[in-house]
Parts: structure tokens; C-alpha cells; sequence
């Protein structure tokens, strides 16, 4: 699902249509040559028009701007969901409040911005997309199987209209969102969206997934075997060891040391534990 902050101003559109039925979407989105992509509002398109695009779609008629929270826990987002909407929110122990204010730091500008929009075209790497992985969340779009948000990001081109973002019960788990930043306003260096769920005491699964490490979000699953059976509590590690590392890739930057990036990963890590213990 594409995504614009609007339409004013924008004088490469050479069509806008306000759009009654997915179907019809869909048809104008697989038209070869003449470059139709859905009106939503992600960082991306806020920041550039993206290439390939000439047109937009609207899916404000087809009220996919609902939150419908289920009575086992479970949430349905609908794709046209403000970010704001989401930071007006304390569930999931306020990642979901946290990764909207990190990607959004203005009120304006996450009023702008859609779940769906941002879920298919960040400017960069996204918080949202990392709380996603972390809270097992599934895409749905139309016509289309249902995919978990990690399988989602793998695919190549992201194709097919977003309806809803899903996010299953979270009965028994916990969360939290923290990051490492050059400023207190900045976009993160490398930020954790994790998840753990404790009984008796220890840690029987969790989900750390860091955003910013590689080119899209990765779960550390050589940390969560290391946490199973683990009391809440701090590992105190200083930096990651080659066994932790497994399941990420370090996408290397000039300005930043790999090994920093290692030691980051363990400090938040150590945050997050930290935190856990003190959530019941």
C-alpha cells in the first residue's frame, strides 16, 4: 500500500480518485505504466515522492480508519489509522504509544501519517515496523493471504492493498520500546521492540527484535534461547558475544563502530530486563 501526506501542491499527479470498493483498487494498482499507489501518509512519500508514481488513490470511503479491540486481548487496526492513534494508547505496556512518538516527534505530522502507509513505505527503517515484529503482528490485505509483519517486510515490492493490521492476545506478556539516541528529539541509532513472557518468576519465551542493526527489523534469536528459563534480570553482557548474534546481520555505518552497535544492543537489552522486572 503507498502512501502521500496529501494531495495540495503535489503537481506531478496527473490523477486522484476517491475509491468506493477494494476490488477497483486493486484493478488500478496492477495497471502497467501508469503508476497508481494508495494516498496514506507514510514517512517516505511525506519526506519525496517515491519513483514510479503518477497517481493516487483514495481509501477514505471504505472506512478502514476504525481500532476494534476483541475481548480476548487481540486488536484490529484498520490500515487508514492515524499514527496519533496509536499514541493516544497504553496497551501493550505503551510500545505501541512509543514507537509512534519516535517516528513521529509533531502532532502534525502523525495526524499525516497511516499505519498501512508507514507498514509499506518508511523513509528509512521504522520504529513501527519493529513494534510489529515484537508484538507478532499480521498484515491483511485484500485478495491476499494473511502474512505475520516479519514475512511481510521480506517480501520484494510489498504488493496488494492493506486493510488492517492485526495484533494478536497478549495474555501473560509484556513489552517494551528503547532506543539509543544522539538527542532526546533524534530518530533512533538503534533501538529494541521486545517482548517477553514470564512465569513463576522466569522468562518461558520473549521476541527482542532491534531496528536499525540491519536494512529491516531482526529478531535476536540467539538471545531469546539464552533468555528461556532466565529470571527478569539484567545480563549484564557489555556487548553481544558471536552466539547471541544469531538471527542478526549488522548493517555497518562509517560514523558508528560495529562493536558500539554490539554494546548498544546489549545495553538495551539490559534496559529492557530491567524494566521487566518491575512490570506485574
Amino acid at each position: 500500500m503507498g502512501c502521500s501526506q496529501g494531495v495540495a501542491g503535489m503537481s506531478w499527479i496527473k490523477d486522484y480518485r476517491l475509491v468506493n470498493d477494494l476490488d477497483e483498487a486493486v484493478e488500478l494498482l496492477a495497471r502497467p505504466g501508469e503508476g497508481w499507489t494508495v494516498l496514506g501518509g507514510g514517512s517516505r512519500l511525506v519526506a519525496q515522492r517515491p519513483p514510479n508514481v503518477e497517481r493516487l488513490l483514495d481509501l477514505l470511503p471504505l472506512g478502514l480508519d476504525r481500532i476494534e479491540a476483541r475481548g480476548d486481548g487481540a486488536l484490529r487496526l484498520g490500515a487508514r489509522v492515524r499514527l496519533q492513534g496509536l499514541a493516544d494508547r497504553d496497551d501493550r505496556d505503551g510500545l505501541l504509544r512509543e514507537a509512534a512518538l519516535s517516528l513521529g516527534h509533531s502532532l502534525n505530522l502523525r495526524n499525516q501519517m497511516t499505519l498501512a502507509g508507514e507498514t509499506a513505505w518508511p523513509l528509512a527503517f521504522s520504529e513501527l515496523q519493529t513494534a510489529w515484529v515484537a508484538l507478532d503482528a499480521r498484515v491483511l490485505r485484500h485478495g491476499r493471504p494473511t502474512k505475520t509483519a516479519a514475512e511481510y517486510l521480506a517480501e520484494s515490492g510489498r504488493h496488494g492493498v492493506i486493510t488492517a493490521i492485526e495484533l494478536p492476545p497478549v495474555s501473560g506478556w509484556r513489552f517494551g520500546f528503547h532506543a539509543v539516541r544522539a538527542a532526546e528529539s533524534a530518530r533512533p541509532q538503534l533501538l529494541l521492540a521486545a517482548g517477553a513472557r514470564v512465569v513463576g518468576g522466569s522468562i518461558a519465551e520473549s521476541r527482542l527484535v532491534y531496528g536499525r542493526l540491519g536494512e529491516r527489523p531482526q529478531r535476536a534469536r540467539g538471545l531469546e534461547a539464552r533468555l528461556v528459563g532466565a529470571p527478569a534480570l539484567p545480563l549484564g553482557l557489555g556487548s553481544l558475544a558471536r552466539l547471541d548474534r544469531e538471527g542478526l546481520a549488522l548493517l555497518s555505518e562509517p560514523a558508528i563502530a560495529d562493536e558500539t552497535k554490539w554494546a548498544w544492543a546489549a545495553a538495551l537489552l539490559d534496559e529492557f530486563l530491567a524494566r521487566l522486572g518491575t512490570l506485574r
